[in-house]
């Protein structure tokens, strides 16, 4: 036991001590990746999840998860979860696997969910936002919001998927004493201090690995790497860098972006283990992803055979030619942040009723 202890340590220092080294003969990148890092999260990362961060914290500390949950409380009986659970599946296909991970915390921290729900749920909320897919891939960098539409909705079909296969045999949950629910629940100037405070911190923790990952990225490949070991370097780490280099490649931009939004990179597995609960296991979302990625190269490939010939066309252009607008939000998903919003503002008054009947 002490010789483990013993090389666990070595092996930490020595990695510590390459870290370093590599940091001060890559000055100039390390500071550039850094750069690049804080530019994406200020531009991109906030914009996209603060909002849904605090709404998704808002939910469960006001009680309204199952509400919020209604739409899916088919999903939910399918995935043999508490209906609470699909407040994360809501706030996951808005605001992407790190707004339903956010959720399944709460619900967790709340006693909404067990742990055992939430390992499940994991699998079937974890997917990619339409903003992300649709504006950002499908319309940035691809040049086609088809292509991002069939990206978006191929991958949630296959975490919906995946969901219901690791359910499959899990037994039906069982009822929860409602009071140890509600004694937790405050009112709501409470809820919504305790939701921004949370908020907060998961979103500082989610920046911190995106600077972390970026300042690697710039770090471990040269602008002089060969293409292919970039690439895939990229799909290792990050999410958006590894669907910017997949747009780049003119043979495979499907498949590569596919496999992109299927593993989430080391900064999507990390920012999960971050925000999650010791107690919710990511090892049975691990062994999803390869079905994962074969079901959403699927669905992608026959969604695209649907659409029109020429609507589904994919531009020869590189990446970083095309324009990327990170403030904008296509119709779709303002459409369905609008509906969102709405069923909040309907828990609250609801609320309101209920804490003054006459």
């Amino acid at each position: 036991m002490i010789c483990k202890n013993s090389v666990g340590r070595l092996w930490s220092i020595g990695v510590a001590a390459l870290c370093c080294a590599l940091f001060l003969m890559r000055a100039g990148s390390a500071a550039a990746g850094i750069a690049a890092g804080l530019e994406r999260c200020a531009k991109s990362m906030i914009p996209a999840l603060f909002p849904f961060l605090v709404i998704s914290e808002f939910i469960c500390q006001t009680g309204c998860a199952p509400l919020a949950a209604f739409p899916f409380r088919p999903l939910c009986r399918l995935f043999r979860v508490s209906p609470a659970g699909g407040s994360a599946i809501s706030m996951g296909m808005l605001g992407g696997f790190a707004s339903g991970c956010s959720s399944i915390s709460s619900l967790v921290k709340t006693n909404a969910i067990t742990p055992d729900e939430a390992r499940r749920l994991l699998c079937c909320c974890a997917g990619i936002s339409p903003a992300f897919a649709i504006s950002a891939v499908g319309y940035g960098m691809l040049g086609n919001s088809f292509v991002g539409w069939a990206l978006f909705l191929s991958n949630w079909a296959a975490c919906f998927f995946c969901g219901w296969l690791v359910s499959f045999r899990s037994d039906s949950p069982k009822l929860r004493d409602t009071n140890t629910q509600t004694a937790l629940h405050t009112s709501i100037g409470n809820a919504f201090v305790a939701s921004v405070n949370g908020a907060v911190a998961k979103m500082l923790t989610i920046c911190g690995f995106v600077v972390v990952f970026a300042l690697f990225a710039a770090v471990l490949a040269p602008e002089n790497a060969p293409y292919k070991a970039a690439l895939l370097l990229d799909l290792l780490l990050e999410i958006s860098a590894g669907c910017r280099s997949a747009a780049a490649e003119p043979a495979g931009q499907l498949f590569f972006c596919t496999i992109s939004m299927s593993l989430l990179g080391l900064c999507g597995w990390a920012q999960m283990r971050a925000i999650l609960p010791d107690s919710v296991s990511l090892r049975t979302f691990l062994f999803t992803r390869p079905l994962h990625i074969a079901l959403a190269y699927g669905v992608a490939r026959l969604l695209l055979k649907l659409l029109p010939g020429d609507a589904v066309a994919l531009t020869g252009l590189a990446a970083g030619e095309r324009l990327v607008l990170a403030s904008s939000l296509p119709w779709e998903s303002a459409l369905c942040l609008f509906a969102f919003l709405a069923v909040t503002c309907q828990a609250i008054t609801s609320l309101r009723r209920n804490a003054n009947p006459l």
